[in-house]
Order: structure tokens, then C-alpha cells, then sequence
């Protein structure tokens, strides 16, 4: 088990900000603002800035998972991948990538 991002295989009639917004719904239950497009791996999966809409989310570092993602998702929380190494991370997410696009955040 290790650290991932929430992903989704895109579908033609759909744009791939709504695809990322609903990947991120579907695995955490929280609702983002999606924004620019930071970079896109070497197996085309896109990975976009997202931002919580609301204030008290924002004050969180960690979430309650809900019932319906329990069965894939074990723990939610913001991390910082400077404090992570490339061993804690799953599905080939290359880090030293994740970690350019983490400078681009405003």
C-alpha cells in the first residue's frame, strides 16, 4: 500500500477537467475546482491543479473516507510529496514529476 492520486479513464464525450473532477468525487467525496493542466505522464494519464471549494476543507489535512470508496481507499490526506519518498507512492507516479508540478501550484 502506498500513497496515489485519484485517476479515471477519460470518455470521448466527456472534457478531461470533468473527467478529473469526477475521478477525484468518485474516490474521496470532495468536491474540487479543477484547474490548469500540470503535466501528462508517459501512459497519457493527465494530472491537473485542484483546489478545495470550501473553507472548512481547507483546514483539514485529512478526510473521512467515504462508504463507497472504502473498498480501494484506506486513508485521505494532503501530502506534501517533499515529505514522501518515491517508495511510497503507487502505480508508477514518477516523484521527482509530481514534485515539479507541486511548484507550479499557486
Amino acid at each position: 500500500m502506498g500513497w496515489d492520486l485519484p485517476t479515471h479513464k477519460q470518455q470521448k464525450l466527456i472534457s478531461a477537467q470533468c473527467t478529473a473532477h469526477k475521478a477525484v468525487w468518485e474516490t474521496t467525496g470532495l468536491n474540487v475546482e479543477v484547474g490548469k493542466l500540470l503535466f501528462t505522464a508517459p501512459d497519457e494519464t493527465q494530472y491537473f491543479e485542484c483546489k478545495l471549494t470550501d473553507e472548512f476543507s481547507r483546514q483539514l489535512q485529512e478526510f473521512p473516507v467515504p462508504a463507497w470508496a472504502q473498498q480501494k481507499v484506506s486513508k485521505i490526506s494532503l501530502v506534501d510529496p517533499f515529505n514522501t519518498e518515491q517508495d511510497h507512492w503507487v502505480n508508477g507516479i514518477n516523484l521527482i514529476t509530481l514534485r515539479e508540478a507541486y511548484n507550479q501550484l499557486d
